[in-house]
């Protein structure tokens, strides 16, 4: 248990935190280093001036690209990495999942490294026993769980320490990215179990390159860009601002595509997820298009329907389906997702074909792609994502511009 005075179990304050790492030098200069006791080397920042409060129960999105100083915040927070510059203040158990396998000692047995992880977490030998059956039984690595932990895959160091990381329910939980590494079905039971703490009130600190899970976990957000923070509010805020950047930068990654020739629809997803994408059919006023073709609809006048065939585990329910459209700059147009329009599956044996229709498809004259995502029934944890699944055109009669043509009447008065 780590306590710090004046701050409450669960809070965290980050008050002008900053993190340097001193430049690599030559053997010869590392020697003049040693014997004048004296260090000249240029220190590089990582992650500068940041000012952060978290109350008890909060929760906490952390976005960026790659070497943005996300883990290094988090590492920070979790009190397992000194800052250079600032202060930290945190009160109560904190449970951590970082870096794959920080923590653990490849020389002992998942056993024997949940014993000591509780321990550490604050437990006494006494409890820290009465909790390895249920580490060992949320993890679920079978006979591994008396093996050394060296010997295990990228997927049981991810199982075994959110197993240990949470089954004290910790007063913060702190998890950076490594439940990408996980397959379906584990990632799901995770993310279950983080909603379950989230609901009694434990601090969350959540870094994911998943930003809907962002919005949907979490009440706040900050997006990290070469170790400043660059934006800090409401997670919808936060994650909206971050999307324009992606955005920007997808423009011109197309622009370049298209003067190289490159680009391709790509398929993400875990190669074991619960839910697969079939096939998908555009229609046009109900008459189904040929594979692979590109429809042009009238704007204001022609129906859009997206027929997605979906195959998923008959022992999770009927998944999530979402529709995404964007224009040819990348921009998302509109979307559509079944759980947030109430809409529930009555699927039989694992198959589904689900269909969305936009009536007097509102839109202007453009070049329009779309993509569909399969999610889990609460729409958090992504089964898959089917990039420009299919591709469509609108005309229009009159020269106005813009991209959607809203309901809209004129009067004189």
């Amino acid at each position: 248990m780590r306590s710090d005075p004046g701050v409450v179990p669960g809070e965290i304050r980050l008050a002008g935190i900053g993190k340097a790492y001193a430049e690599r030098v030559s053997p010869l200069q590392a020697l003049a280093e040693a014997l004048t006791r004296r260090s000249r080397r240029p220190r590089r920042w990582v992650l500068q001036d940041v000012d952060l409060a978290l109350p008890r129960g909060g929760s906490l999105g952390v976005i960026g690209a790659n070497g943005a100083g996300k883990s290094t915040l988090l590492q920070i927070m979790a009190g397992t990495l000194q800052p250079s510059a600032g202060t930290r203040a945190c009160a109560g158990r904190i449970g951590a999942l970082l870096e794959l396998g920080a923590g653990f000692n490849p020389e002992f047995t998942g056993e024997e490294n949940a014993r000591l992880a509780c321990v550490v977490m604050g437990m006494s030998p006494r409890e820290a026993e009465a909790m390895l059956p249920r580490i060992e039984a949320f993890a679920e690595i079978g006979p591994a769980w008396s093996r050394p932990v060296k010997t295990y895959s990228s997927g049981m160091f991810v199982r075994l320490a959110f197993a240990v990381s949470t089954a004290a329910e910790p007063d913060i939980l702190i998890v950076d990215e490594a439940l990408s590494v996980g397959d379906a079905a584990f990632s799901r039971k995770s993310f279950d179990r983080i909603m379950a703490l989230r609901e009694r009130g434990v601090t969350l600190v959540f870094c994911t390159h998943a930003l809907y899970q962002v919005e949907m976990l979490c009440e706040q957000a900050i997006w990290i860009d070469q170790g400043r923070i660059m934006a800090h509010g409401g997670a919808a805020d936060v994650v909206a601002r971050y999307n324009d950047h992606l955005k920007s930068q997808e423009r011109a990654a197309r622009a370049h595509d298209a003067a190289t020739g490159s680009g391709e629809t790509r398929v993400l997803g875990a190669a074991d997820r619960l839910a697969r994408v079939q096939g998908v059919q555009l229609l046009v006023n109900g008459a189904a298009c040929a594979p692979h073709s590109t429809p042009e609809l009238r704007s204001g006048a022609d129906e859009l329907g997206v027929q997605v065939h979906v195959r998923h585990d008959v022992a999770v329910a009927p998944p999530t389906v979402a529709v995404l459209i964007s224009d040819a700059t990348g921009m998302h147009v509109t979307s559509c997702t079944s759980f947030h329009d109430g809409v529930q599956w009555q699927a039989a044996q694992g198959a589904l074909t689900a269909c969305v229709y936009l009536p007097a498809l509102p839109l202007m004259r453009g070049e329009f792609t779309v993509d569909v995502f399969l999610m889990c029934e609460r729409a958090i944890h992504v089964y898959e994502h089917v990039v420009h699944a299919a591709r469509f055109s609108v005309v229009a009669a009159g020269p106005e511009p813009g991209i959607v043509r809203l309901p809209h009447r004129w009067e004189q008065r």
